[in-house]
């Protein structure tokens, strides 16, 4: 027996289309200018589709001084920060659901407490110097590896986990580290690749930190780098000798080049997730409904 759609949501789904395709288009239509020719793209306003595909915009971006650099220092930065985030935080965050453990409570005002407070740039900026931190790769990745939010989502994920099967396991003679990684770290793959999809993401656009606590140029994050082209005033001038002094091989612009960049530094963190999507969707709604 086939289920009537109600005229109410033939409504509700035509709304929910016209406000995804109303979300999506500008980021499509940043594709669409970077696959056109950039002078063509100054002649004419481009909708749906390239009227000159080209391929000059991205190979020209690829040139880009230190860009290959800064895609790979961005990749180890995600791929060591987001193992790190997991480890760290999952870690912490199964200790806090043994509520019984002397100093839990204190414990758990000063995480609180840190979530709520921060002790702003300045200090910030002097803890990495004193730590050596300052224009090293770590300086991108250790100040990130924890987060309140990630440890609660994480704590509420393990309390939801039925208790008897930790008290089981410790029975048995296992040890506290090994009922962890080998009873709650399989049972927790939904949570660990919402917050791992989270932590990536947050690594991969993070331009504020390469920009202020790095000078090394090999150093620098693709996003950091972004945002100094971005920024850029004399965009003609940089890539003068990139583009040529015929006016007829021109076919890349200051701005297609900027979208191409940009296309690049976000098209592999987006490639991400239709592979995360279940377990996404499942670890935030168990997160959700325990609170």
């Amino acid at each position: 027996m086939k289920k009537r759609i109600s005229p109410l949501g033939l409504i509700n789904a035509f709304i929910l289309l016209v406000l995804g395709a109303i979300t999506l288009y500008p980021f499509y239509n940043v594709y669409v200018y970077t696959f056109n020719e950039g002078m063509d793209s100054l002649r004419a306003v481009l909708y749906f589709w390239p009227r000159k595909f080209t391929l000059d915009n991205i190979t020209k971006a690829l040139m880009q001084d230190g860009i290959m650099s800064a895609f790979q220092i961005s990749l180890l930065r995600t791929i060591v920060g987001t193992l790190l985030t997991l480890i760290c935080t999952s870690s912490l965050a199964y200790a806090m659901t043994k509520r019984n453990i002397k100093g839990y409570r204190v414990f758990s005002t000063y995480f609180f407490i840190t979530f709520i407070f921060t002790g702003g740039l300045i200090p910030f900026y002097m803890t990495m110097l004193k730590l050596h931190l300052y224009d090293t790769f770590w300086v991108l990745v250790l100040p990130g590896i924890y987060s309140f939010w990630y440890m609660v989502i994480f704590r509420t994920f393990f309390d939801s986990i039925p208790k008897a099967l930790g008290e089981a396991a410790e029975i048995e003679g296992a040890s506290f580290m090994h009922i962890f990684i080998r009873v709650m770290v399989p049972l927790s793959k939904p949570v660990y690749a919402t917050i791992g999809l989270f932590a990536a993401v947050n690594y991969w656009n993070d331009w504020f930190t390469g920009l202020f606590f790095v000078k090394k140029q090999y150093l620098l994050p693709l996003q950091s780098l972004l945002q100094k082209v971005m920024n850029e005033t004399d965009m003609i001038s940089k890539f003068g000798l990139m583009l040529g002094t015929n006016k007829a091989a021109q076919t890349v612009t200051p701005y297609s080049i900027k979208l191409a960049i940009v296309v690049i530094s976000v098209t592999p963190i987006v490639a991400v997730y239709p592979f995360l999507q279940k377990y996404f969707v499942k670890g935030m709604m168990l997160g959700s409904i325990k609170g």
